[in-house]
């Protein structure tokens, strides 16, 4: 239906409300403080959306009657992970200290990429965060700056009552795993 149909093809949509916990994750671990297990992947690319700037978004193409596919999020190398923790640190004023694991490590410890640690993609999986969403910003699509991200999503999770998450490490696991990092290390 050509020219009759919005397809907004999202990035990860983030924010509160947000179940799956694949964003959060980062901003709640960091906002604890301590040493974090992180991959080594700091310049690794990370494309998301806030939930509120999405809907703000598409009710602006309805109400201009714009239609066509786009993709919301991001735009290719706007965000890293190292920008993601860089901005929980500044927006928790944490002490977090992140401890960088190589990728061969964390999967001979069957680290699940995406899952267990979150936003972690292993180099063949690179391009899922590298699609262009220049067309939705040009079409008006505007982002809050990541710690304002951050801030949302941990305002909300911090008053949330379910503390059980389908991604992130437990706490238990992080430890053993950092525990092993070091005698790996050696």
């Amino acid at each position: 239906m050509p020219g009759r149909v919005l397809n907004a093809r999202s990035g990860l949509i983030v924010g509160p409300y947000d179940p799956t916990n694949r964003f959060t994750y980062w901003p709640a671990r960091i906002a604890k403080g301590g040493e974090v297990l992180c991959p080594d992947t700091p310049e690794f690319p990370v494309q998301i959306v806030h939930a509120a700037d999405q809907a703000r978004w598409i009710l602006h193409m309805l109400e201009t009657d714009q239609m066509g596919d786009f993709n919301v999020a991001s735009d290719q190398g706007a965000y890293t992970i190292h920008d993601l923790f860089t901005a929980a640190i500044e927006a928790t004023s944490s002490s977090a200290t992140p401890t960088y694991a190589p990728s061969s490590f964390l999967l001979a410890q069957e680290v699940a990429p995406w899952m267990e640690l979150p936003l972690w993609l292993t180099e063949s999986h690179i391009n899922m965060s590298l699609v262009s969403a220049k067309k939705g910003t040009d079409s008006g699509l505007k982002l809050m700056p990541l710690t304002e991200v951050v801030k949302s999503t941990l305002d909300w999770f911090n008053n949330e009552p379910v503390k059980e998450w389908p991604a992130g490490l437990a706490a238990e696991r992080e430890q053993k795993l950092l525990a092993a990092l070091k005698t790996w290390q050696q």
